[in-house]
């Protein structure tokens, strides 16, 4: 079973809906992928609706907050981030820690952790068409899913919890001198 999923507040920010109308491409064709929103917020009961109003409810969940969100991700396929604007995601880190291939949308600071095309994707915002032909390449070609998963895992290495706390324990050694 093929599972890609997102985390986050279901808030404007985040822009769900174009994952949304993404997989109403997806599913035209590969009617067995499903997609797990994890996450609650104020856009909860409006994307519940859009999900009905596209028929995908069938194929887009809407999980909730989990305190096991981490055992969450690894049991998916793929990771999205659809976000307008971000800080530094943590979500993102995170599941490119898991070892998940990741696809981001182009908001500032995306390229910072995404290689396009290296260690995930990056999609222009509001390019549903754009995130769908990316999520049909990487459901269809489980070679570019294991390349792109194994150089997101190792990116994502820097910022594992020793490799940042050394950092920290640097900085503080330089500022009690």
């Amino acid at each position: 079973e093929f599972i890609i999923t997102t985390a986050g507040r279901l808030h404007p920010q985040k822009n769900h809906h174009m994952l949304i109308d993404a997989m109403e491409i997806v599913h035209s064709t590969h009617a067995s992928v499903k997609c797990r929103i994890y996450g609650d917020g104020i856009l909860r009961e409006e994307l519940r609706s859009y999900i009905d109003q596209k028929n995908l409810a069938d194929c887009v969940t809407l999980e909730g907050n989990h305190t096991d969100i981490h055992e969450k991700l690894a049991e998916c396929s793929l990771f999205i981030l659809t976000s307008e604007y971000e800080g530094l995601s943590n979500a993102l880190i995170e599941a490119m820690m898991i070892g998940l291939p990741c696809v981001t949308t182009d908001y500032g600071g995306a390229d910072e952790l995404i290689h396009d095309g290296e260690n995930g994707f990056i999609v222009k915002r509001n390019k549903c068409d754009d995130l769908a032909d990316i999520l049909l390449r990487l459901i269809e070609d489980s070679s570019l899913q294991k390349r792109i998963s194994a150089s997101a895992r190792e990116y994502a290495k820097q910022f594992s919890a020793e490799v940042v706390l050394k950092q920290w324990e640097s900085v503080i050694a330089l500022q009690r001198k």
